[in-house]
């Protein structure tokens, strides 16, 4: 049994002693492969300090770069602001003082506004004043009547009333219609069988035809031709009435009344006027105003 034992403990034996130089050799081979990983290693840390070294010196850099720029600026900054306070001082004093002439300036502008304002108001009212005034005499009727009967049976003065005939003239011409229209009025009332008459009538038909009340210069032109007939404003009046009946849309009455105005009046200032509206109302033209004006005031 002893034998049998011995035979395989050397067995055991021989192995071991077979495989201890492959295990030597492998624990070389370990060392070695750690000696040069520790070699990498630290390799890699010293280039990893060169790189962090490097970083380190351009940071440092960089911050002396501004460090200098700052300081630059800062010195140029001061500059400035010792330029600018010198400045101030110089001009804030001017300044000051001006803007403090402004101020009176503008109070004593207010106040002469204020005074315009006052004087335009109290001009205002003495216009409407007088305007007032003037449309009361007016339309007074004029002192001292005559036996001469007017249109409306009121006497006529014993004056020619060229005063009240010119002021309404003039009213019409300055375009103050409404107060021309009642001066004209009030001379056709008084003094219906003046020279003037016709002109009268005619005037309150242009007043009408001025104002846009087209069928009121109608009437009123019609007037002048019933009752001045062969008055020196009558074609103008016929005219006039033509040219309301063409806006108002009457083609063929303005054509006839352009027709009568050449039949009885053919060398009349405005019977050229007549004849071209008639060519154009007869060639389909647009109703127009060629403009033509009244005859001018009589000396």
């Amino acid at each position: 049994m002893l034998e049998r034992m011995k035979t395989p403990l050397l067995t055991s034996l021989l192995v071991a002693a077979l495989a201890a130089p492959a295990m030597a050799d492998k624990k070389d081979d370990m060392l070695l492969q750690i000696q040069r990983d520790l070699a990498l290693l630290q390799e890699a840390l010293r280039q990893s300090d060169r790189a962090q070294g490097e970083r380190i010196a351009a940071l440092d850099a960089l911050l002396k770069q501004n460090l200098e720029q700052t300081t630059r600026l800062k010195s140029a900054l001061d500059v400035i602001e010792r330029a600018v306070n010198k400045q101030s001082d110089a001009i804030l004093p001017p300044v000051t003082r001006t803007a403090a002439k402004v101020d009176a300036l503008t109070d004593q502008f207010g106040g002469l506004r204020d005074a315009v304002e006052e004087s335009n108001s109290m001009l205002t009212r003495l216009m409407q004043e007088v305007s007032d005034l003037k449309t009361h005499m007016t339309t007074l009727p004029p002192p001292g009547f005559g036996a001469t009967p007017g249109a409306e049976g009121a006497a006529a003065p014993e004056d020619s009333g060229d005063g009240l005939f010119t002021s309404g003239f003039t009213d019409y011409s300055r375009g103050n219609y409404d107060l021309a229209k009642a001066e004209l009025t009030d001379f056709l009332r008084y003094y219906s069988a003046s020279s003037r008459a016709s002109e009268a009538q005619y005037y309150l038909g242009a007043i009408a035809y001025e104002q846009g009340d087209l069928e009121g210069a109608v009437k009123e032109f019609n007037l002048v031709l019933e009752r001045y007939p062969v008055g020196h404003i009558t074609p103008d009046a016929q005219y006039k009435k033509g040219v309301a009946l063409e806006k108002l849309g009457r083609r063929d009455a303005a054509i006839q009344e352009y027709q009568a105005l050449l039949t009885r009046f053919p060398n009349a200032s405005v019977s050229e006027n007549a004849r071209g509206a008639i060519e154009r109302l007869q060639g389909g033209g647009l109703a127009g105003d060629p403009g033509s004006k009244p005859s001018p005031l009589r000396p």
